[in-house]
């Protein structure tokens, strides 16, 4: 038994972001769905914001919160937040404005080299990704004949705690 996409056109993004010295803020996390269900926040770890956008990728308001949600739970002081060169990062006069207002300094990645430079592709989202997995493949064999829905989600809580640990 294996876990497998929600459903098809069922995309979850997690904004995950983690200090030099280890210090993780909560996930992020973006919903493919029009309308806003606050049961898709049931059992996600404290301190952890969601929201909905029609496909459930980032977009330019949704990097807006999720910036807010960094300022609320970084450390103080002037800050330099490494970023890929996605659109919604890079074109936003608002988060620009916003970020200067609280001394967050944004560096954007150069586009071909993001696999190469992103640090936590490595060493955080890709033992993120197996231990979500394992949990997902761990709630389908103890609940048989159920289907893994966004509502599930929530094991996602297990396998961040799993991961994003000081080491």
């Amino acid at each position: 038994m294996s876990l497998v996409q929600i459903k098809r056109g069922g995309n979850i993004t997690v904004m995950a972001c983690c200090s030099a010295s280890s210090s993780y803020i909560p996930p992020f996390i973006i919903y493919k769905v029009v309308r806003r269900r606050e049961e898709f926040g049931d059992g996600l770890m404290p301190g952890s914001l969601f929201a909905m956008t029609e496909n459930g990728y980032i977009n330019k308001e949704t990097f807006l919160l999720w910036v807010e949600h960094f300022q609320n739970n970084r450390s103080p002081g002037k800050c330099l937040l490494i970023l890929d060169s996605h659109v919604s990062h890079c074109k936003s006069i608002h988060v620009l404005d916003f970020c200067e207002k609280n001394d967050t300094i944004l560096l954007c990645l150069p586009a071909p080299c993001t696999h190469r430079l992103q640090p936590l592709d490595r060493s955080f989202s890709k033992p993120l990704k197996t231990n979500y997995f394992a949990e997902g493949t761990k709630w389908l064999k103890n609940n048989p004949g159920r289907n893994f829905t966004k509502l599930q989600f929530q094991v996602f809580s297990v396998a961040w705690s799993k991961t994003a640990t000081v080491g």
